[in-house]
């Protein structure tokens, strides 16, 4: 008899520490849970549990960011019909298929999409991933968002910022070489002058001759087709190519059009300019003032390396290789130290005296 209560003795002492134990896991994982959910409702992120049910998309569970974005408390919002919430039917259909996506390929999807709420847009980015079956066998995944809206507001800004600097650099290559070009146009417009002049003078003798009128004229003409094709090309680069569309653009136009700017100034100070394995049939898909303006500011780089050099030499290359047209500018000057490669393709670095350049060409190109 002794025997068998020291059995129960010992068998309820066992169960009295087992309900102990197990009392004390079960607080800790309460303590635990409530640990988690702290930090999933106070995370900054967007987060959650859908489930694919049959009738659609059900939230099983939210965070408080989300509540607060639909103005919902998250009892309100758990067991609802996404699409119940005011999601919008397109925001809805990738947001299935990114699920789908992620339970095919075992790993987590991420995309970026645009909700609007009280007549304001707002961007995220969104991770979805699967996290296995439901006890009913439906699909569920856990989700993250983060808003992006801020973001993508200053990309916008930096782009703006980027597009007026790469003008203002523009602009100051075009005052660099305003002497030369005021030059290419007071050349032909002296020639006009001087055939005006001429025509003037021997119609008041009454002693000019119809056909060397014409040849006069004619050759008034093609000077006068020369300062507009100078004055075109200025226009053509001073303005804002960034939102022209691709287009098929020979090469030999994209280079014409360049040269036409900056010959006069290299001739003036003695550059000597060398065009090489050239093919006027070359096409590119190009914003062609773009690739205009880094022809030009690799040209004014090598244009400043050699002024001052005893070898006054800049030479163009172009190449096609494996559907691609390279275009090569080299010269005659020392080169940059190898201790300032590193710099050289930051915006605002130069390494010109403080006043010549804006230090934003290589930036640019």
């Amino acid at each position: 008899m002794s025997d068998t209560n020291e059995s129960l003795l010992r068998a309820r002492a066992e169960l009295e520490k087992e309900v102990q134990e197990r009392r004390k896991a079960q607080s800790e994982l309460a303590l635990v849970q409530r640990d988690l959910q702290s930090f999933f409702d106070s995370a900054p992120l967007f987060m959650g549990i859908v489930e694919h049910a049959p009738e659609g998309m059900r939230y099983l569970m939210v965070n408080d960011a989300v509540s607060t974005f639909l103005g919902q408390s998250a009892s309100e919002v758990n067991g609802k019909l996404v699409t119940d919430t005011g999601m919008n039917l397109v925001t809805f259909q990738e947001w299935v298929i990114r699920c789908r996506q992620s339970k095919t390929h075992g790993t987590p999807v991420r995309w970026e999409f645009v909700s609007s709420r009280n007549g304001a847009s707002r961007a995220f980015a969104c991770h979805v991933n699967y996290i296995g079956l439901s006890p009913d066998g439906n699909d569920r995944y856990s989700y993250a968002s983060e808003e992006i809206t801020e973001k993508i507001e200053m990309e916008r800004k930096k782009e703006e910022q980027s597009a007026k600097l790469s003008h203002l650099s523009k602009m100051s290559a075009l005052g660099e070489m305003a002497s030369g070009i005021a030059h290419e146009i007071y050349n032909p417009l002296s020639i006009i002058k001087g055939f005006a002049d001429l025509i003037h003078k021997k119609a008041s003798k009454g002693a000019i001759d119809v056909k060397e009128l014409l040849q006069i004229s004619s050759e008034m003409q093609g000077t006068s087709r020369r300062i507009t094709e100078i004055v075109e090309g200025l226009r053509f680069f001073a303005r804002e190519g960034s939102h022209d569309p691709m287009e098929l653009t020979s090469v030999d136009n994209i280079l014409s059009t360049t040269l036409r700017i900056c010959s006069e100034r290299f001739r003036k100070y003695g550059v000597k300019l060398e065009v090489r394995n050239f093919d006027k049939n070359q096409t590119v898909a190009c914003r062609e003032v773009q690739i205009s303006q880094v022809v030009l500011n690799l040209l004014n780089n090598a244009f400043d390396s050699v002024k001052n050099e005893d070898e006054k030499r800049v030479t163009i290359e172009t190449e096609l290789h494996d559907g691609n047209v390279y275009i090569r500018i080299s010269d005659s000057g020392p080169g940059v130290p190898e201790m300032l490669w590193s710099k050289i393709f930051e915006p605002f670095f130069a390494t010109n005296p403080i006043g010549l350049g804006t230090g934003m060409g290589l930036s640019i190109c």
